[in-house]
């Protein structure tokens, strides 16, 4: 299709951050970089992107979907619980000429449910530092919506996210990490950057995609 690396990071660079970042629900916006290479492998490696039906949950200001959709996804739904950056991820989908390809949800995902099972999931999730557990009420949102996840941790976190995925039946992959730089957005931030080793790992449950109930508690 003719779309660079490059031109995808810069895409996904030009799409504002938070303007107002809220610290309950560690809102920081996702790295160009990060964001381009997740979708690229996502697309080119395992085929999850282009012609695909995206769920983009906790999509901020839009970098994730946005990304997806310029790439080649049929439809992307994002899924924001701050009205405030849904709304500037839509306006970004009309900016970037993708709004035809997109559908923004100012909703909760834990409240969030379609009858329709998506091909994919994207999300960048809150890593729970300031909110135990966030991270996973967002794998269990994705999980049940989607046939694969792909889903941004915080390195650490990975013993305990690969135990806890194949308890449920769900084999969790490296598919790469990363050391991103997170800008002093907070006051209780003394850093002007500060360094955060992330994992992305790719979701894929044992059968033919996740089920409602199968889950084992």
């Amino acid at each position: 299709m003719g779309v660079k690396k490059k031109e995808l990071e810069k895409i996904v660079g030009s799409i504002p951050d938070f303007s107002n970042p809220r610290i309950e629900l560690e809102q920081y916006a996702s790295p160009p970089h990060l964001v381009s290479r997740l979708i690229w492998v996502a697309a080119f490696t395992f085929n999850d992107i282009i012609e695909k039906n995206i769920i983009d949950l906790g999509s901020g200001t839009g970098r994730i979907g946005l990304a997806a959709a310029f790439l080649g996804a049929s439809q992307v739904t994002m899924v924001e619980i701050d009205k405030r950056a849904a709304r500037t991820s839509w306006e970004e989908a009309k900016r970037l000429s993708l709004d035809t390809a997109v559908d923004v949800v100012c909703s909760d995902i834990k409240t969030f449910n379609v009858s329709r099972k998506f091909a994919t999931a994207i999300q960048n999730p809150p890593f729970g530092v300031h909110r135990k557990g966030a991270d996973i009420e967002f794998l269990k949102a994705s999980m049940k919506l989607a046939l694969v996840v792909y889903s941004v941790h915080k390195h650490e976190a990975l013993d305990y996210l690969i135990k806890w995925t194949a308890s449920k039946g769900v084999r969790a992959n490296v598919i790469f990490e990363e050391t991103i730089l997170l800008p002093r957005i907070y006051k209780f931030h003394y850093k002007q950057r500060h360094e955060v080793k992330v994992v992305v790992v790719r979701l894929e449950s044992e059968g033919l995609g996740f089920e409602e109930g199968k889950e084992r508690e």
